[in-house]
């Protein structure tokens, strides 16, 4: 199905959006109704992919570190989500899922049992305190971190005993966006066995898992179609069914955007995994920075309408305000399946709760000005320390100005790999 819808032929349709983006969020009281806990999870799965729709690796570094007080699987590592820099079989970032607890009306605080597993991946950071479970990692040999395997096979899991729910406010102090957005719901707080005290459970990490879709870039002369498609045994599986909303968004480097959305699209009936082609052939008039008002209204409506609360979905983007909508580059938002997500992290609360879980799939594409740049930065000797020097200045100013994104250091090592030793420069 071929789409390339105008900014001004959805404009009608974000109306609804742009309503439910203001924060009208019921009381506690009203979300209390039930006579069993409930719970609320948001959180995003992110990749790169290569115009091919491969998973690069070496994609946990990471542009917007928690606070210092957030537990580390392997401390002093936070600002590579924990782990050591361009780990090379780190396909997929978890990005921040936070748990929310809304407690029956009226009731006295309750203790709840909470684990979850990443299958294929790490928990590498988290708050409160849990207990974590890494196969794979010694966390200190003569006081080095050692890492192994990180595997299609691996289970981490964090593990959070007697938690208890609908305590006095509290936490620790930060003015750090990315923990102080979360916080803005009218949530239970909750305690941990070890006396830290928060809002929300907290938790993030690595996998080597597969993106649950594949964007594939076709050139043509003005621009590119971009193919989207489940893998076949995403499929087979039956944990990509159906996705309920997705967007193809470019951010400019002056912070206009331009972007185009679909709904509700199915692979059944094409054979071959497909669910939708893009075209990226944006005009310069697609670009504002009204349209990302627009972007956010049509993600908070789709947030909301997968059963997240108002000020929860706001919340999540808030959080992510700064990469999701400030970061230059192609990327491709979309609404994760319900039955991917908990087949590649399970989550058990015990005692049982209602839970809701909403995530947002989100795939950093390399566009083809992007790889050019990380061809000609790829053919120079690596770890010279006068790479600096060396480098045209368009270039230099190209890789400090983020024109490759947040990933460029994986996006140079994957070009490296894929010249081969003998087209870097002696």
């Amino acid at each position: 199905m071929k789409v390339h819808m105008t900014i001004l032929a959805i404009t009608a349709a974000l109306a609804a959006g742009l309503i439910a983006a203001k924060d009208v969020s019921p009381t506690k009281s009203l979300r209390s109704h039930a006579s069993e806990m409930t719970v609320h999870e948001w959180g995003t799965f992110t990749s790169c992919q290569d115009a091919g729709g491969q998973d690069i690796g070496g994609i946990n570094s990471d542009d917007e570190p928690v606070p210092p007080f957030v537990h580390d699987l392997i401390p002093g590592l936070i600002r590579w989500k924990g782990l050591p820099p361009e780990l090379a079989a780190a396909t997929m970032r978890l990005e921040t899922p936070v748990l929310y607890f809304y407690p029956p009306a009226h009731s006295q605080p309750e203790v709840e049992n909470v684990s979850v597993k990443f299958i294929g991946g790490w928990l590498s950071q988290y708050y409160p305190g849990a207990i974590a479970v890494a196969p794979g990692v010694s966390f200190y040999k003569n006081y080095i971190p050692v890492i192994g395997q990180l595997t299609s096979h691996t289970i981490g899991s964090l593990t959070w005993k007697n938690v208890l729910v609908g305590v006095p406010p509290g936490g620790p102090l930060t003015n750090d966006p990315v923990w102080t957005c979360p916080r803005q719901v009218h949530a239970a707080y909750v305690r941990a066995a070890d006396g830290e005290v928060e809002r929300f459970l907290f938790y993030r990490g690595v996998g080597h898992v597969s993106s649950p879709l594949s964007v594939v870039r076709s050139n043509h002369g003005l621009g590119a179609d971009l193919t989207v498609r489940v893998a076949a045994r995403y499929e087979q599986m039956r944990l990509v069914r159906h996705i309920r909303r997705m967007w193809l968004c470019d951010f400019r480097g002056d912070g206009a955007v331009a972007f185009r959305s679909l709904g509700n699209v199915s692979p059944v009936g094409h054979g071959d995994g497909r669910l939708a082609s893009f075209s990226d052939d944006f005009s310069p008039r697609d670009y504002s920075f009204a349209n990302l008002q627009m972007l956010r209204a049509s993600m908070h409506a789709a947030l909301v309408a997968d059963g997240l609360y108002p000020d929860e979905a706001t919340a999540m983007l808030n959080t992510w305000k700064r990469s999701y909508f400030k970061a230059y580059g192609e990327r491709l938002f979309f609404i994760v399946p319900r039955a991917w997500t908990n087949h590649y992290l399970p989550l058990q609360i015990v005692p049982p709760a209602r839970i809701t879980r909403v995530m947002m799939g989100r795939i950093e594409l390399i566009t083809p000005e992007q790889k050019a740049i990380a061809i000609a930065l790829a053919k120079l000797k690596p770890g010279d320390p006068g790479l600096e020097h060396n480098l045209p200045a368009e270039l230099l100013f190209a890789f400090y100005a983020s024109d490759l994104g947040r990933f460029r250091f994986a996006i140079i090592t994957h070009e490296r790999k894929q010249l081969g030793p003998a087209a870097v420069v002696k």
